[in-house]
């Protein structure tokens, strides 16, 4: 895969994922932060490690479906 495919790709995940994620991050460690009146590294670790997962699940569903795209516009495919 060369760059301009990955950022296709990435541009595509980020364009169909919106930033519901991010967005619920940021709702849930207010919501942390208000009950427990700290956020220490290990929340910030946790969410990081949340949206990486999602980045990646994200990303992998946009490359089956760009797949999809290329072989159905091929003939005989």
């Amino acid at each position: 895969m060369n760059i301009a495919t990955a950022k296709t790709l990435l541009l595509r995940a980020v364009r169909r994922g919106g930033w519901g994620m991010p967005g619920l991050l940021v709702v849930l460690n207010t919501m942390h932060w208000q009950r427990n009146g700290t956020l220490g590294l290990g929340d910030v670790r946790d969410s990081l490690i949340a949206l990486a997962a999602y980045t990646a699940v994200g990303l992998l569903m946009e490359y089956q479906r760009m797949r999809e795209e290329t072989s159905a516009g091929k003939p005989g495919g």
